[in-house]
This record gives structure tokens, C-alpha cells and sequence, in this order.
């Protein structure tokens, strides 16, 4: 069994409710570990943005401060918020997960970026996908998440090592 948990807090830390919907139990040894279970704890964070009209890549500290409009849709809008925490968000819109825009969602979003001064749209790398074709006047930053492994970085490269059986080899 493998267990991949993608929601820790900032120590790392599974809740107890977690462990109980992954293990169904909170029982654990005195070393911390979980019998039988091999658990890679792991969080989310912002790696970089990218620039939608020229694929410039920045600094995940180049909003810091800065006034932006960012919109999404999936299902944790907050998750994409708390991302953007550095930035000064002038305008926040959240849509249902898998929405698909409209020319009226894009251009109602842009004009309430213009209203509200932002000199950037920011969007998850999951919307930027359905929007490529959509030209904006102020310019768009893909937000690139990636996910940190916090602890069982020996257990994953265990279950990825490939030996020469595994392709073709002797």
C-alpha cells in the first residue's frame, strides 16, 4: 500500500481526520510510523509564473505586492487564493470546477482588472489551457504549482527505480 497525502499542513502533518480516511485508524507506533502503510507526505507550492503572451518564465516572487485580478475554476478556489497571498488582489473570481469561459466570463473579468487597477490576470495552469486562444489587453501569469515531497522521498524513489528488465535490457 502507498498513501500520497497532498493536503499537510505547513509542519507536515496529517489531521486526524485524514488518518482516519487514509488508514481508518490514528493508531500508530512509537516511531511515528504507520504499520503496513507506506505514507509520502507532500504539500503543494507555487514554483514559478509564465507569461501567456511570450512563455517568459518569472520568479514566484515577481507578484509580490503587486495588484492583480486572478480568476479560476476548480474546486478549491481558496487553495488558488492562498497561492496569491504575497500579491495585492484587487479582484478575486472563482468559477465551478471544469468551467468552461465564455467571451463574456474573459472579457467581464479583464474589464473589472482594468476598473480595479490590476497590472496583471492570473490564472491556475488548469484555466490557462482554456483560455490560450483568448487575447487579453493586460497581461496574463500562469501560475506553475508543483508538489513537495516532505517526508518519503526514499519510499517513492524505492517504488520508481527501474531496473533493466523493466526496458528490454538484459
Amino acid at each position: 500500500d502507498l498513501i500520497c497525502a497532498t493536503r499537510c499542513s505547513e509542519n507536515g502533518r496529517l489531521s486526524s481526520a485524514d488518518l482516519k480516511v487514509f488508514l481508518g485508524s490514528t493508531k500508530k507506533r512509537r516511531d511515528g510510523r504507520f504499520p503496513g502503510k507506506n505514507i509520502i507526505r507532500t504539500r503543494p507550492r507555487l514554483d514559478c509564473l509564465i507569461r501567456k503572451d511570450n512563455g517568459e518564465i518569472l520568479p514566484q516572487d515577481f507578484i509580490v505586492k503587486r495588484k492583480v485580478a486572478a480568476f479560476c475554476g476548480i474546486v478549491r478556489p481558496d487553495s488558488f487564493r492562498e497561492f496569491l497571498k504575497s500579491a495585492n488582489i484587487a479582484v478575486f473570481r472563482s468559477f465551478p470546477d471544469h468551467h468552461c469561459y465564455t467571451e463574456n466570463d474573459l472579457r467581464s473579468i479583464e474589464e473589472s482588472a482594468k476598473k480595479a487597477g490590476a497590472e496583471f490576470i492570473v490564472v491556475t495552469e488548469k484555466d490557462a489551457v482554456k483560455i490560450m486562444k483568448h487575447s487579453f489587453e493586460i497581461p496574463v501569469l500562469i501560475v506553475r504549482i508543483t508538489l513537495e515531497i516532505l517526508e518519503g522521498w526514499e519510499i517513492l524513489n524505492d517504488l520508481l527505480k527501474v531496473g533493466p528488465e523493466d526496458v528490454g535490457g538484459a
